[in-house]
């Protein structure tokens, strides 16, 4: 089993680095097919919980009969083409100044508050009321798979930015009158494949704006996401290549226990998170 300490390290603790780990949340019936397929599923844009994912953010000044044909395309466009997997990153240390002197140095060492597996709205949202599990990721050992198994597919992969209000996008005439008018010339679904990748990477400004950016309701999730192009099913395979950890929800049933205890040998460390007035523990499990 390969040995990650630094995954258990705390925010207060000065040998975090917060930028190297990624967290998913998921329920029992999901984390047995993560694991027993040894892989991750991106979604389709279009089944995220929050319903503005999928409705594209385009300004066009002079022509509103191009803005509706654009509108049209890039909501279809979003609909049946645009993936995402979404992670949760660890809050950044400063996070934790305002009441670090508080503590001794003890729990310094034993709160877990703030890192990417210890978000109580993420344990009760996604994680089936803390009945589920969180996949500890490696990031780098993550791009480095995401990258490898969708190559040219993978659009963007980047932290989300919080607003308090959206605006537009504002798109130039000139360039989506080409676009949608080579769009509509082509019968062919691998060229108009080939030419929405084009357009995405060239824009890749409009891409940032329209799927890494959510109103700050939120921001609670610090999410980092990976965006990717296509109509068949992503699977990321060999995650345990940078799987680090699971941690079990504190209210996990003691069946459900069992199965993710023997998935875990020789692959990574196991966990259970127990939230308190005190903050977030993390105590060791037994394989097997």
């Amino acid at each position: 089993m390969r040995n990650y300490h630094d995954a258990w390290y705390t925010l207060f603790d000065e040998r975090l680095d917060t930028k190297k780990f990624l967290s998913h949340y998921t329920t029992i019936e999901n984390a047995v097919k993560i694991l027993y397929g040894n892989s991750l599923k991106f979604s389709k844009i279009s089944r995220a919980n929050d319903t503005l994912e999928s409705k594209p953010r385009i300004h066009i000044d002079s022509d509103q009969e191009l803005f509706r044909n654009a509108i049209k395309y890039f909501r279809e466009m979003n609909n049946e083409c645009l993936q995402i997997l979404c992670f949760t990153m660890d809050l950044d240390k400063k996070c934790t100044s305002e009441f670090s002197n508080e503590l001794d140095d003890k729990e310094r060492m034993t709160n877990f508050a703030g890192r990417g597996y210890s978000l109580p709205r993420m344990w009760a949202q996604y994680a089936a009321n803390n009945r589920g599990i969180c996949l500890v990721f490696d990031k780098q050992g993550l791009i480095n798979l995401i990258k490898n198994s969708l190559r040219s597919f993978l659009l963007v992969y980047q932290p989300i930015s919080y607003y308090n209000r959206f605006s537009t996008y504002k798109m130039s005439d000139d360039s989506i009158i080409q676009f949608l008018d080579r769009i509509n010339k082509t019968k062919s679904s691998e060229q108009r494949t080939l030419w929405n990748i084009d357009f995405l990477k060239d824009n890749i400004d409009f891409v940032i704006y329209n799927y890494f950016s959510k109103l700050d309701d939120w921001i609670g999730e610090n999410e980092f996401r990976f965006v990717a192009y296509g109509q068949d099913d992503y699977f990321v395979k060999y995650i345990d290549k940078a799987l680090v950890g699971i941690v079990m929800g504190e209210n996990i049933e003691p069946a459900n226990e069992r199965i993710i205890k023997s998935f875990c040998p020789e692959t990574c460390e196991l966990r259970k998170i127990l939230f308190s007035y005190a903050g977030c523990q993390l105590h060791s499990v037994k394989e097997g």
